[in-house]
């Protein structure tokens, strides 16, 4: 059995049938992206696994339904989940009381990604609001990870960086799919996916 097992999924908004019965399956400690056009499905996809949106079909993790999985995931939106009153390590902070993390981990983060922990969140640039999602999704160790385009906005360095970590966390066993961000910064990708709806 597969560590995520995705079957016939199947998401209307209305009239529009934005997903028509997609399956596919990631095993443990792959890393995996969703490639395809804008208007694919591909964030629909990944906020019905890391939001719970309804849907139909049949997803599980671990064996498990995804509704019991849900604290075992880490998710990085597109939007990013960072709250611009508060200090990087306020926001730090914040999420890891939410977790129930150990507060080294806050401290850990902004060294790894070099973020200004005094610094409000409204001040950072785009790169550093990503960089600032990125450790927050991270914090509580997920076992799954989910990221919903990380690397926009991003310059060359930072990809590479941000890279570097998800390869260290890979090393651990955990998984990664990825939300069609892979192109750039030299980086590959096993498993990939490529779907038009």
């Amino acid at each position: 059995m597969s560590f995520v097992e995705i079957n016939d999924i199947k998401k209307a908004y209305g009239e529009k049938q934005v997903l028509k019965g997609i399956s596919l399956s990631i095993e443990r400690g792959e890393i995996f992206s969703l490639l395809g056009p804008n208007g694919a499905g591909k964030t629909t996809l990944i906020k019905i696994i890391a939001e719970g949106i309804t849907y139909r079909g049949k997803i599980r993790v671990d064996g498990k339904s995804i509704e019991k999985m849900m604290e075992r995931i880490g998710y990085c939106p597109q939007e990013g989940i960072v709250c611009d009153a508060l200090t990087v390590k306020e926001n730090l902070d914040f999420y890891a009381a939410l977790y129930h993390s150990d507060k080294s981990d806050t401290e850990r983060f902004i060294k790894i990604f070099n973020l200004p922990a005094q610094k409000k969140a409204e001040k950072l640039s785009g790169g550093m609001k990503k960089k600032l999602s990125l450790s927050i999704a991270l914090l509580h160790s997920p076992e799954l990870l989910i990221l919903d385009e990380p690397t926009t906005g991003l310059d060359v360095q930072s990809r590479l960086e941000l890279w570097d970590t998800v390869k260290t966390f890979k090393k651990r066993g955990e998984n990664y799919p990825d939300n069609h961000t892979l192109h750039g910064g030299g980086r590959e990708t096993v498993g990939q996916s490529s779907y038009n709806q």
